[in-house]
């Protein structure tokens, strides 16, 4: 075997050095041997030696300005540099030289994605990957182009074609599946990183993926999906060592925030606790830890925890309003009503909206017409919160239900609620919501009339210079509801549509002002407590705004055994969106 060969060989199996070593006897024998040149170039340029690779090549083009090899690893090094206009050169020698490898086509397609030129791009790339079926680089370059070009099923046919050809190789499917979540395709990346770890799992990690990231990654993921217990699962997995020390922190806040969601507050409370303290914390691990402080109840604490956080940001509005919240949970009143204690209600509520009929939000899309004007009425026929009885409230929320808000939060209770009733029922929502506070912007004691006719048909609601709502329930003559169905709510895994008759609403003082008569109007009985949500049984838990039932959401239909409503035709008819003010 001459040194040539043996030079070629070294470098196929990364022995630079004595490839280099070899190459360098053969200039000594012979400087103007052409192919040589190209082989140092090749070498030097895997070292990072990007100069002496570029002169090597341009020595080899010197010597055999046909050697299409030599252009097309200088473009690929002029590409790396930056020097867009001599990679483009030098591609487009390679091209007119006869290069059928479909290097020279991928090398310029690149040079148009750092164009943002995409739509040129793509051709020039999936020509590049006729040629060569199983070349990754080339793969991910145009699943990503489709990907920019919201080509989403492009994109996924050759994302299977890279999977298949490389189903092996946890870092090929660990770039997949990073590369689908900035693009916020969540169960593809989801699949692909799930495949990677799998792959990984018994090994400290290869080629720089660590196993631990790649588990951060699917928590994030599920956490997103509002899939708490799998994203905890992923999170009790982590090895916290293997992360960077930024990571761990984080890794700790992830795991504290899926705990809060899961109604694990005094858990929570402590991974929270660990991620602040770490050096690398940030402010909004302090909020999150002085947030399950107040959970807890230790108020104290709290306001220790605040007075520190406000000398290290002292400019930061959410540790600034965190500190209100403090302050406010420290008066005695509302002491006697905790923020996690059991509770328990019966009723029934319905819920108006400007949305389509059946309305979007309740399937997990976003509102109708991009805006959600709603108001939820409720009745609670016995009840508690803790210690708190709630038997005979009647109470609305006003734009603080579903869907994108464009009007304050407001709570309408009836005049006979207590303080203490009112403190409970925003321990209510909190329970609904536990990783934020939940603040009405204004609360209202009003005569609210709750009336429901004689047939169990009509409902009317009533507030005197607020609102006025009638909705007629759709029931066969055993009293059934016509359209129920699994449905996203705080109070009831099942709703069913009514027809709206009446929906005003009309508060001069706090300047609401809206008319969406003859919209969506949906109705419930509910039996609600809060194991349900500690257990992670209601459907809006899982709620992510992908447009659809997701896959969690499905799994908790069938086991919950919820009906759901049968397709039906489209109206032909347009409906009217512009709101009657």
């Amino acid at each position: 075997m001459d040194d040539l060969r043996k030079a070629e060989l070294a470098l196929s199996q990364t022995r630079l050095q004595e490839a280099l070593t070899l190459c360098l006897k053969i200039i000594e024998r012979d400087s103007k041997y052409a192919p040589v040149y190209y082989l140092l170039g090749t070498i030097y340029e895997q070292q990072g030696s990007k100069e002496s690779a570029k002169q090597a090549l341009l020595k080899s083009l010197k010597l055999d300005p046909g050697h299409k090899a030599s252009h097309l690893k200088l473009g690929t090094v002029y590409l790396q540099e930056g020097d867009v206009s001599s990679a483009a050169k030098a591609f487009h020698t390679a091209a007119k030289l006869g290069d059928v490898s479909g290097a020279s086509q991928y090398g310029l397609g690149l040079i148009l994605i750092s164009k943002s030129k995409y739509a040129e791009a793509r051709p020039l790339l999936l020509s590049a990957v006729r040629t060569d079926p199983k070349n990754a680089e080339r793969l991910f370059a145009l699943i990503a182009v489709e990907l920019q070009l919201k080509q989403q099923t492009n994109a996924r046919t050759h994302a299977l074609q890279l999977a298949r050809f490389h189903s092996r190789n946890p870092w090929v499917l660990y770039r997949l599946g990073t590369l689908f979540i900035d693009h916020q395709m969540l169960d593809d990346a989801q699949a692909q990183l799930e495949r990677a770890a799998t792959l990984l799992s018994g090994t400290t990690g290869l080629q720089g993926v660590q196993l631990s990231d790649l588990y951060l990654q699917l928590a994030q993921i599920r956490l997103t999906r509002q899939d708490n217990l799998a994203a905890l699962q992923y999170l009790e997995k982590i090895d916290t060592n293997k992360l960077s020390s930024e990571l761990q922190p984080a890794a700790l806040d992830l795991q504290g925030t899926a705990l809060l969601a899961l109604g694990r507050v005094t858990e929570a409370r402590s991974k929270h606790q660990q991620a602040a303290q770490f050096g690398f914390s940030q402010s909004e691990h302090w909020e999150h830890w002085i947030w399950t402080e107040l959970l807890t109840g230790r108020t104290t604490e709290a306001r220790n925890l605040i007075a520190e956080a406000k000398k290290k940001w002292p400019r930061s509005l959410p540790i600034q309003k965190l500190a209100s919240l403090v302050e406010r949970e420290h008066s005695p009143e509302r002491a006697h009503v905790p923020f996690s204690d059991d509770w328990h209600m019966k009723g029934e509520g319905l819920v108006c909206c400007p949305c389509a009929v059946p309305c979007p939000c309740r399937s997990n899309a976003p509102p109708t017409a991009g805006h959600c004007e709603n108001v939820g009425t409720f009745r609670i026929e016995t009840g508690h919160y803790g210690s708190v009885a709630l038997d005979g409230l009647t109470f609305a929320s006003a734009g603080c239900t579903m869907g994108s808000q464009v009007a304050p939060s407001v709570l309408y209770v009836n005049r006979e609620a207590n303080d203490g009733q009112i403190i409970a029922l925003e321990r209510l929502y909190q329970s609904f919501l536990p990783l934020r506070p939940i603040l009405f912007s204004e609360v209202r004691r009003k005569e609210i009339v709750f009336a429901k006719g004689n047939d169990g048909r009509v409902y009317e609601v009533a507030i005197p210079g607020s609102l006025e709502i009638k909705i007629l329930r759709q029931i066969d003559h055993l009293g059934q509801p016509l359209f129920q169905t699994a449905a996203l709510d705080y109070f009831s895994n099942t709703i069913e549509y009514a027809k709206n008759v009446i929906y005003r609403v009309f508060d001069e003082e706090l300047q609401l002002r809206w008319d969406f008569s003859r919209r969506q109007a949906n109705f419930r009985v509910f039996d609600l407590q809060s194991q349900m949500y500690k257990q992670g049984m209601m459907l809006v838990q899982y709620s992510d705004g992908s447009g659809s039932f997701n896959k969690r959401q499905q799994e908790l239909i069938q086991t919950l055994r919820l009906p759901l409503l049968r397709p039906t035709p489209k109206s032909s008819r347009p409906i009217d969106r512009s709101p009657r003010r």
